[in-house]
């Protein structure tokens, strides 16, 4: 049972740092596109603006779900120039790397849990 809540946890707090990242994404896109062009048009996990969907079925852009995977990673440990100076991003992208990191530890926990009972 202690296992199972452990994996609820772990997955409720992805969940919540996936939309966190998206919420980072989206207000580059919004307040500083040009940066947001220069990193590669980043999606989020729910969140895809129309440029970064192709005109066949509208599915995201490879190019665009390579530049979500490269700064999910990049922005836990570097902050990028466009936050410096945006008290709203800042605080978006610490509420990103705090739940960020709760759940690495979660998931890290969860494993030792299962690996070492």
């Amino acid at each position: 049972m202690l296992t199972i809540s452990i994996f609820i946890s772990f997955f409720i707090f992805t969940l919540f740092t996936f939309y966190l990242f998206d919420r980072v994404i989206k207000w580059e896109y919004k307040n500083y596109k040009e940066c947001w062009i220069a990193d590669g048009q980043p999606i989020g996990f729910f969140w895809v603006p129309k440029e970064s969907k192709t005109k066949f079925l509208g599915i995201p852009k490879l190019t665009s779900s390579n530049a979500r995977s490269r700064y999910v990673l990049y922005w836990i440990f570097t902050t990028p120039e466009w936050t410096k100076g945006d008290s709203q991003a800042t605080r978006l992208l610490f509420e990103f790397r705090m739940f960020a990191l709760i759940t690495i530890l979660c998931s890290l926990f969860w494993i030792g849990f299962v690996l070492f009972r």
